[in-house]
């Protein structure tokens, strides 16, 4: 407040233009907060480009994790922005991950896990920071920014662009000495630098390799980049702290099914699937002699009750799902009943299906897809138990629906934790040990990765002193000389293993413990 000549308050315009410029974003968002997220966005972004991308196989990409945990956690508690803390166990699978990064080489870690890692790390922080001070019923489809995704690509990213700038704007000259500063150094810092790279040999290979390799296409690349990733990173973080991030009242309305209709219809294909289930039980639960008495193959046997099993749970399913947010608050016993019954009767099919895998593999050996489908079913069956207990307990349905997302992600993490490839390579030579069966050698060699390298350079030696040890193999040298051949087969591949540990040994951040321990194997 200031005074006018007769004695008067008069507001300070000044002062309330600066109190709305530190209001932008929300009560509490002053703009030195917003530097704090802002100036985490830029960290992150070098961490990003530096760490995660550059050592994506290895500790770099496990130390950016780490970092950011850390750092969103300290931010958003200091700042006072931690508003949802139950929020903070999905901490817990995002460091099981970046554990199991530093241990398997398998294509679900390289491939996918990362991926999964960068969403989750969005997911968690999105949901902490959610405001709802009303305690509203929380709605995925309701979820603030996807109502208000213009305020994210408008307001939020020309936010982050004019912050940096925000003293300039207050009519301080503080920016502008910097850079004043920083031009007035640059040809000092060149001149002392070319006179210590004369001085001393190493500084100056560092000092030439510096200019002419670093300040180059690739460098500005990866600068431009790092701008993108700490602009749109600071965009969002802008968005998870603004005071728009707040639950709203939503009133889901009941959709608009029928009773009778459904009923109807639920009834109809109870009939379908337990005629279906009765006339083809045998056939469902048929071990080796149905198929030998039938005159099907084994592929023909499994192949169809995977088929079978995903078209039924995808249909199914989804009709289920569609019904039970329809009328899981108000269920009467006919509808109840009619889709328990539905999803016990889809339980039966994905036994049978876990029956005839399970023959295939005896017979055949694993995969990787054999073995993911295999335990995809037992999730579904999961899935069938909670949809059971929701229905029978009148659990609402998002309740239903959380907890279902919750167990996918930690399914997902459980599975990733498991050695996929070294179970395989295990499985399929102690198949080949106790049936005699042949081993498909190729397959554990070229189409695993090497986290069951040990499993594989352990055939050689099984095969050398076990005569009744077969190989798969029909290229016709294989079938002359087997022993030679598989010998200079697994030279081969200790060869290519060798060059594949050579390529992560430039850095501290390609630290592998997975491949350390498999460094062992080739010494």
């Amino acid at each position: 407040m200031s005074e006018n000549k007769k004695g008067d308050r008069v507001p300070n315009l000044a002062a309330r233009v600066d109190k709305k410029k530190e209001s932008i974003i929300g009560e509490g968002s002053s703009i030195k907060t917003r530097l704090f997220y802002l100036l985490f966005a830029g960290i992150m972004a070098v961490v990003i480009e530096w760490f995660a991308l550059r050592h994506l196989n290895g500790l770099g990409f496990s130390i950016a994790v780490w970092f950011y945990m850390i750092g969103i956690v300290g931010l958003l508690i200091v700042t006072k922005r931690a508003k949802q803390p139950f929020f903070w166990f999905l901490l817990i699978p995002l460091f099981v991950l970046s554990i199991d990064t530093l241990i398997y080489t398998n294509e679900l870690i390289v491939q996918f896990v990362p991926i999964f890692v960068a969403v989750h790390l969005l997911f968690m922080t999105a949901l902490v920071t959610l405001q709802n001070p009303k305690k509203f019923k929380f709605y995925f489809s309701a979820y603030p920014l996807f109502q208000n995704i213009d305020d994210f690509f408008g307001k939020q990213l020309m936010q982050v662009l004019k912050d940096p700038f925000y003293f300039k704007v207050r009519g301080s000259d503080q920016w502008k000495k910097v850079a004043i500063g920083v031009l007035v150094a640059i040809p000092f810092l060149l001149v002392f630098g070319a006179l210590f790279a004369q001085a001393d040999e190493v500084f100056k290979q560092f000092f030439s390799e510096f200019i002419t390799v670093y300040i180059d296409a690739e460098f500005i690349f990866r600068v431009v980049r790092m701008f993108i990733i700490a602009v749109a990173f600071g965009g969002l973080l802008y968005t998870f702290i603004g005071e728009g991030h707040v639950m709203q009242k939503t009133e889901k309305k009941p959709l608009p099914f029928d009773h009778t209709i459904t009923v109807t219809v639920l009834f109809l294909l109870n009939l379908l699937f337990a005629t279906f289930v009765v006339i083809q039980f045998r056939y469902f639960f048929g071990g080796t002699e149905f198929i030998f008495d039938n005159g099907i193959t084994f592929a023909e046997y499994a192949r169809g009750g995977f088929f079978e099993l995903v078209w039924v749970l995808i249909l199914t399913g989804t009709l289920i799902t569609v019904v039970y947010r329809a009328f899981h608050n108000r269920f009467t016993w006919w509808l109840r009943g009619l889709q328990v019954a539905l999803i016990a009767q889809v339980s039966v099919v994905a036994f049978s299906a876990l029956a005839r895998m399970n023959v295939y593999q005896d017979t055949f050996g694993f995969t990787v897809l054999r073995l993911y489908v295999e335990w995809f079913i037992y999730l579904a069956l999961i899935f069938s138990a909670l949809g059971i207990i929701g229905i029978l307990a009148k659990i609402a349905f998002r309740h239903v629906w959380h907890i279902g997302l919750g167990l996918g992600i930690i399914a997902f993490s459980v599975v990733a934790s498991m050695n996929v490839d070294k179970i395989i390579a295990i499985e399929n030579i102690n198949l080949a040990n106790r049936t005699g069966t042949e081993l498909d050698w190729r397959y554990l060699a070229n189409d695993l990765s090497y986290d069951a390298a040990e499993q594989v350079l352990s055939i050689e030696v099984e095969y050398t002193v076990d005569d009744t040890f077969k190989i798969n193999d029909d290229s016709y040298a294989y079938r002359r000389y087997p022993k030679y051949n598989l010998i200079k087969s697994t030279k081969r591949y200790k060869k290519e293993f060798r060059e594949y540990l050579d390529e992560y040994n430039n850095s501290w951040l390609d630290y592998h413990y997975g491949r350390s321990q498999m460094q062992k194997l080739v010494e």
